[in-house]
């Protein structure tokens, strides 16, 4: 009875040994799978196996050898058809993955942007509009991995051709392979021609965006040329032309301009702009808002096409203000003076356009002393044509700021300012000889006073060239020769 006892507890105990075999730590793993009864068998042998290694009771061995001669014999060929199995199942996988997912996003992705160059980081977007198949699927990283790894296409060409078949006609449409090497090909450069043929250079401005042209690919509309043109420019980013010099050869072959500001601007804009506004208006005095006239008018007025519609008045500010605070180039100084480019505004206005009024005013009239309502007449030989018209009494008791006399009262500093008003009453005083020699033939007594028609213009002129005037002491003379 009590070997009956000893035996009953100790196949208890084997028993209850056999159960925490099988919840042992190998068999918690989560890299172990119990899914079929063949398996779950031979775990249970592998324990037993285990407890009679390590010196357990007799019972236990018994159960493993029983254990044992039932358990499944397994051959070769079950092996391969098991391997065979995984391969399908894997092979079934990334055809789903391949063809419900990356075909759909890539075809999504073309009919939203016209073009296939997508980023590595680029997500589908979650949104209604978009099938629910790929919402969220992260088309980008699948992308990258074809282009580098050539996952799903590598040895299978039908998936190749799937591939190549999405997106448009053309090639740049198509699947991209190489992203900086399709945007410099199919955007920079074809922006850049387009460029071109509309405005005839290179100079792209740094905000120029592409218009909607259909001269231009759809993926090109909104492509920012400008802000790519200048990356490329500064030498430290290196954008496109880091290590590239077929890309730099290709640039060159079409004339672009590394430097926005050189010689080439200032020959094939600058200058021409400049003398075509002297062509037109008889001087260089550029007012500061000038700009120059767009349209196919303009351009049969002899403007060339990349002066439309330039800030002419702007630029030639900038030029004088150059010339007065710090060196400009001596050829460029040269050439503007030869032009007879206006340093100063109002010393030109004075010398160019006051003064000849003046003497033909005083020459005719013998005073100094208009009609508040006196214009120039049309069509004076003696006086420029940008001056007909001009109102002579605001030109020297007006105070307004556009028409009145600010040559006199503001511009410059008090010593040049002075300067003028003395050129004018010596052009005062030529001009009244002239009026005596002329029109009076030599008789004094019809001469107008000069106290009571000449004195109080200038001397009105002199209390306003004499004053301080804050903020513009500084010299407005410069290079002029």
């Amino acid at each position: 009875m009590d070997g009956s006892s000893e035996r009953a507890g100790a196949s208890q105990s084997s028993s209850s040994r056999i159960k925490v075999g099988h919840l042992s730590p190998a068999a918690r793993s989560p890299t172990l799978t119990l899914t079929t009864p063949h398996r779950r068998f031979r775990q249970g042998f592998s324990t037993e196996v285990a407890e009679f290694s390590a010196g357990k009771d007799e019972e236990a061995r018994l159960r493993a050898l029983r254990m044992r001669s039932l358990a499944p014999k397994t051959s070769g060929r079950d092996y391969a058809q098991h391997l065979r199995q995984i391969g399908r199942e894997e092979a079934t996988s990334k055809h789903d993955v391949f063809v419900h997912k990356i075909l759909p996003g890539l075809r999504y992705f073309f009919q939203k942007h016209h073009h296939l160059n997508i980023s590595k980081t680029y997500v589908i977007p979650d949104d209604p509009g978009v099938p629910e198949a790929i919402r969220g699927f992260n088309l980008g990283k699948r992308v990258d991995n074809i282009r580098t790894r050539g996952d799903f296409v590598r040895n299978n060409a039908e998936y190749l051709e799937m591939l190549q078949s999405v997106g448009g006609e053309t090639e740049a449409e198509r699947f991209v392979w190489r992203s900086k090497d399709w945007i410099f090909s199919h955007q920079i450069m074809a922006t850049l021609r387009f460029f071109k043929r509309r405005h005839g250079h290179l100079l792209v401005p740094r905000h120029y965006v592409c218009p909607p042209d259909p001269e231009l690919a759809r993926f090109n509309w909104g492509f920012t040329l400008g802000s790519v043109v200048h990356d490329m420019r500064d030498k430290n980013k290196g954008f496109y032309l880091d290590q590239e010099p077929e890309r730099a050869k290709a640039l060159a072959e079409i004339d672009f301009p590394w430097e926005l500001k050189s010689a080439h601007t200032w020959q094939i804009r600058d200058v021409p702009a400049l003398a075509w506004f002297r062509r037109q208006h008889g001087h260089l005095a550029v007012p500061t808002y000038y700009v120059c006239p767009t349209g196919r008018g303009a351009l049969a007025s002899g403007l060339p096409k990349i002066a439309l519609g330039m800030h002419l008045g702007r630029y030639a500010t900038r030029l004088r203000q150059r010339g007065a605070t710090s060196p400009l180039d001596e050829l460029k100084v040269k050439q503007l003076n030869e032009m007879g480019f206006a340093w100063s505004l109002p010393d030109h206005f004075v010398r160019r356009t006051l003064a000849p009024v003046v003497t033909f005013y005083v020459a005719k009239y013998g005073h100094l002393s208009p009609p508040l309502t006196y214009t120039v007449p049309w069509g004076i030989k003696d006086v420029p044509r940008w001056a007909w018209g001009m109102n002579l009494h605001d030109r020297i008791y007006s105070l307004n700021r556009r028409s009145g006399n600010r040559w006199a009262g503001e511009n410059g500093s008090r010593e040049e300012r002075q300067a003028r008003v003395a050129l004018i009453e010596l052009t005062v005083r030529l001009a009244r000889d002239k009026h005596s020699d002329e029109v009076l033939d030599g008789k004094v007594d019809g001469m107008p006073s000069w106290e009571e028609t000449c004195e109080p213009a200038l001397s009105f002129l002199r209390k306003r060239a004499s004053r301080e005037v804050a903020g513009r002491g500084r010299s407005s003379s410069a290079k002029s020769s």
